[in-house]
C-alpha cells in the first residue's frame, strides 16, 4: 500500500485533501507504519501543484492535533491493556527466595532434546546449524558448520561437517 500511495503522490495528479484522508485511513487501519505515515503526508503536501490544493497553515496544525489526541486515545488504551494484563498475570514466586518457601540450591538445567536428523526440503530455514544436536542411523552427531545439509555419516562427509558425539 505505501508503495501505491507513494507512486501516485509522484505523479502529482490527486486531491491533496482525499488523498490526505486516503493516507490517514489506511495509517489508522494498521496498513502504514508511522514513519510511513509521516513521510506521504509530508510527500503529499510537498508535491500538491495546483493552487487551492494545499491544506492551509490552521488545516494542516489542526490535522496534527487530531492525530496527537488519537495517538493519546491509543496510549491510554494500550495502558489499560497492559494494567489489566499485570493484574490477571498475579505475582510470580521467586522460587530461590528461602521466605518464600525456596531453597537456595540453584534450579537445575532442562535435558538437552535431541531430534532425529531430517535432511533439508529445500524450502525455509535449514534446521542444522553449527553447534545443534540431531541423531542418527544410532548416532548423536553436532553440526560444525551453519546451515548443514549434508546427512551425518555419510559417505564424504567429514567431521569438519558433522562431528560424532560419543557419550562415556
Amino acid at each position: 500500500m505505501y508503495q501505491n500511495i507513494k507512486t501516485v503522490l509522484s505523479g502529482k495528479a490527486y486531491n491533496l485533501q482525499d488523498m490526505l484522508t486516503k493516507i490517514k485511513l489506511f495509517w489508522l487501519s494498521g496498513d502504514l507504519t508511522r514513519e510511513q505515515y509521516l513521510e506521504l503526508i509530508n510527500l503529499a503536501n510537498e508535491n500538491a501543484t495546483v493552487d487551492g490544493q494545499r491544506a492551509g497553515m490552521e488545516q494542516q496544525i489542526s490535522a496534527i492535533f487530531e492525530n496527537l489526541e488519537e495517538l493519546s486515545e491509543r496510549i491510554q488504551m494500550l495502558e489499560i491493556a497492559v494494567d489489566e494484563l499485570k493484574d490477571s498475570a498475579g505475582t510470580v514466586d521467586d522460587p530461590t527466595d528461602p521466605e518464600q518457601g525456596g531453597t537456595d540450591e540453584p534450579t537445575p538445567e532442562p535435558e538437552e532434546t535431541i531430534e532425529e536428523w531430517e535432511a533439508w526440503s529445500g524450502v525455509g530455514t535449514i534446521k542444522w546449524q553449527n553447534g545443534t544436536k540431531c541423531t542418527h542411523n544410532g548416532k548423536t552427531w553436532e553440526s560444525q558448520v551453519k546451515n548443514n545439509i549434508w546427512e551425518p555419516g555419510a559417505a564424504g562427509v567429514y567431521e569438519n561437517i558433522w562431528k560424532e558425539i560419543v557419550t562415556e
